[in-house]
């Protein structure tokens, strides 16, 4: 049966899950304008080949008016070596909102929409536990909300279509996407994405 297997030997951050799929394809560049049609407001799309300790792969980019995720963080904490001389005016995005978002917003199946929901509630009770107040009152920052509901929302969609987790099986590959990190690290910071044909054991 066809398969596609998942190497995340160093991890499987949304970028480098999607970049690897994208590998997979002929004709990449179709893809990524494809998803710049879906319409996500603010949302950029690009993806482009990087070397990687060796290593040529697809990198994703997801830029929100213009900026990446890993430059807004960059700005973000310069912001705060400043002692917090400036007043903030960073959008805040509760638990009430995401829930509005996943159930109004997102074609999903109600199996993943409920992951989903139950991921960011762990978060709340989480981050409610940490710093003493109410679950009600837990604001997710804004400039991470849109990374993190497509980072969750894929890990969900994949826990939903995967059969099995566990070792590569045997299989006839076909071919291996590479999805680049942001980060360089001593080795290849990349998911393996296998395409091919196992014998469905």
């Amino acid at each position: 049966m066809k398969t596609l297997y998942l190497d995340c030997g160093m991890g499987a951050a949304g970028d480098m899950l999607t970049a690897a799929l994208l590998d997979l394809l002929p004709d990449r560049e179709a893809a990524v304008a494809e998803l710049n049609a879906i319409g996500v407001p603010h949302v950029v799309y690009g993806c482009e080949t990087v070397r990687r300790c060796g290593i040529c792969g697809a990198h994703m980019s997801v830029r929100v008016d213009g900026v990446e995720e890993s430059e807004a963080m960059h700005h973000h904490a310069h912001e705060h070596c400043h002692e917090h001389e400036h007043t903030h005016t960073h959008a805040h995005t509760g638990m009430d909102r995401i829930a509005r978002i996943v159930r109004d917003h997102l074609n999903l199946p109600e199996e993943v929409r409920a992951d989903v929901l139950a991921v960011y509630d762990s978060i709340a009770r989480a981050e409610s536990h940490a710093h003493g107040v109410g679950v009600a009152d837990i604001h997710f920052h804004e400039a991470g909300t849109m990374d993190a509901l497509a980072d969750i929302t894929a890990a969900a969609l994949l826990k939903h279509f995967v059969t099995r987790f566990g070792e590569m099986p045997v299989m006839t590959t076909e071919a291996i996407g590479y999805g680049m990190g942001t980060k360089e690290f001593d080795a290849a910071n990349c998911l393996r994405a296998f395409w091919g044909q196992s014998s469905g054991q």
